[in-house]
């Protein structure tokens, strides 16, 4: 069957998983299935007068008619289906100076290095980004808290209330700084914290007392309210602690770790990296452990939205170079923040404006043409799942931006067990089908395109959202800018209702009308749980009449803002205000 010959058989955690790459998209086959479906593979049949055999043969039917879809569409690359739109988010290396030296340093930074980015340049820098769309920045270095006034250049910066910032840090300096921190909005700032490990781990890799020190700075931070994730740059040092670490953040009320793989770059040696299947001996118990400390590990929550969504979603590089860009503390414009200083990859300058090196950089038109079709990733069925993996290992391990990341084989085994570890939830019938599809659980917010990017390793996910980061991105984009691609399967309904004003009844992105089915009564008060534009309240609104009640809740801002915009022109035409 032709169809058959698109999907690859694996095995994880003794579940068969079948992969068609080039879609991309998976099932997890039942044991009569897998049986049926092997035998279909090797090209047996069953007998047409054994009547088991002949229920075998409408078994492979059922099975084959849902295999049957077409096959992927050619595929040449991902420049070919995207566009640069807007710069998302900006990084800034600030400095090499820092109040450490750390023997694993990419930047070799230190309290003796000098070379920073001028204040002038940084804030004309910031100004471009914005004017560019940017509203997520990131500063790094060596250590951000030492650059001359750096809260104010937060504070500047979080006075545009669509802006986020996220400093990573070694934290040794939040006490010092904790009540100029306090004024900063606690929702925009988001602190990624290094740990290197326990104590022995990370006193070894930082210095005698940093691990004490670290304590004790969050310890002000939770005091003060602020959330944090912790990140860990696993290596030789510290592969042994994972679990530990993971026991470390739970009674430090800190719900967020970020696990950095090993670089071999400035003070990062062979000798510190990790080989794959040892780094796995020591991750999947420390995945366990997560789960019973409610302890999120947001590399593995990345690949779970990216294994979890669309069938069909290509998953092709990172972000770099088209919605990202990274600026050294010289002046000097990179794809990302850990290719900093590689000359070969210097784009431009800040001289040249960021938008003309954006836009017009041939290292970034490079970066951007580079791509996971082609034969020379055929051997990873996953690659379209996983992304191909990162850009920036994969060109400090090889010279070359794709290919050739030496934690890939890694990507694809957490991949793997994620599917499992979720098929496994699923109680087997006693015909033949499949436990699980790609689609049936969904982590993703579709938007539209065949193409999605993955993010720069350095940073996955925002510190106080606890797993929300990218469902909050994008209703704070689709709530500005009507997104013709999300269809509400109630539009039609809405439609009809002249008194809710258009702009939000564009922009209405529900997957259902529970006000529909709810048949209201006059009086009654009804309560929207992601109310979003607001279009079900103002539904309920007329339909509870003026003795009723209806309040929306919602977690995006802009969402909120805009029902807001249009309950007045409700109340109007109404001729009452019953909507909270």
């Amino acid at each position: 069957m032709k169809s058959l010959s698109f999907w690859q058989r694996f095995e994880s955690d003794g579940l068969p998983v079948y992969v068609n790459p080039d879609k991309p998209d998976w099932f997890v086959a039942g044991k009569k299935a897998d049986k049926l479906l092997q035998k279909a593979i090797c090209g047996s049949s069953p007998e047409a007068g054994d009547l088991s055999c002949q229920a075998d043969v409408l078994d492979q039917a059922r099975l084959f008619s849902q295999l049957d879809t077409p096959a992927a569409k050619p595929y040449s690359g991902r420049k070919d289906c995207l566009k640069l739109s807007a710069l998302k988010e900006c990084w800034f290396h600030l400095t090499n100076a820092c109040n450490l030296a750390c023997r694993h340093c990419l930047f070799s930074a230190s309290p003796g290095q000098s070379l920073s980015l001028e204040r002038q340049e940084l804030d004309t820098a910031i100004g471009q980004a914005r004017k560019l769309g940017c509203t997520l920045f990131y500063f790094t270095g060596g250590e951000p808290f030492v650059y001359p006034d750096f809260v104010k250049v937060m504070e500047n910066l979080l006075l545009d209330r669509d802006v986020h910032v996220v400093v990573l840090t070694n934290g040794l300096l939040m006490e010092k700084h904790i009540n100029s921190l306090k004024k900063l909005p606690k929702n925009r700032l988001h602190l990624q914290i290094s740990l290197d490990g326990l104590e022995k781990s990370h006193d070894s890799l930082r210095g005698r007392g940093a691990f004490s020190q670290l304590l004790q700075n969050l310890a002000v931070l939770k005091e003060s309210g602020f959330s944090a994730t912790l990140s860990v740059a696993v290596n030789r040092e510290n592969i042994k602690d994972l679990s530990g670490i993971i026991d470390f953040a739970a009674e430090n009320g800190i719900q967020n770790i970020h696990l950095l793989w090993h670089f071999v770059r400035g003070k990062g040696s062979d000798g510190q990296f990790v080989p794959v299947d040892e780094i796995w001996s020591f991750l999947h118990p420390a995945l366990q452990r997560a789960e019973e400390k409610n302890v999120t590990i947001d590399n593995v929550e990345s690949l779970r939205s990216q294994v979890f969504s669309t069938p069909g979603t290509r998953y092709d590089l990172s972000n770099s170079g088209w919605e990202s860009v990274a600026v050294g503390p010289d002046g000097a414009i990179y794809p990302s923040p850990a290719l900093v200083g590689i000359e070969a990859l210097r784009c431009g300058s800040l001289a040249d404006g960021i938008e003309e090196v954006w836009r017009h950089s041939a290292v970034l038109e490079n970066v951007r043409s580079a791509t996971l079709a082609g034969s020379d990733y055929e051997q990873n069925v996953l690659k379209f799942l996983i992304g191909g993996g990162d850009i920036d290992h994969s060109y400090i391990a090889s010279g070359s931006l794709s290919g050739h990341d030496p934690y890939t084989a890694l990507y694809n085994r957490i991949a793997m067990w994620l599917i499992a570890r979720q098929a496994a939830k699923y109680t087997e019938g006693q015909g033949t089908g499949f436990l699980l599809k790609m689609g049936d659980v969904r982590y993703d917010c579709p938007e539209g395109s065949e193409v999605a990017l993955t993010h720069c390793n350095c940073v996955i996910s925002l510190a106080d959202d606890h797993g929300h980061s990218s469902v909050r991105e994008f209703y704070s984009q689709a709530a500005t800018q009507a997104n013709e691609d999300i269809v509400n399967p109630f539009a039609p309904e809405q439609a009809t209702a002249e008194f809710i004003p258009l702009d939000s009844r564009k922009r209405s992105y529900g997957c259902g009308s529970p006000v529909h089915d709810a048949g209201l009564q006059n009086g009654e008060t009804l309560v929207d749980l992601g109310s979003g534009s607001g279009v079900e309240c103002f539904l309920a609104a007329e339909m509870v009449g003026p003795k009723g009640r209806v309040f929306g809740i919602d977690m995006t801002d802009e969402m909120l803002a805009l029902a807001r915009s249009s309950q007045q022109s409700v109340a109007k035409k109404l001729g009452y205000d019953n909507v909270s």
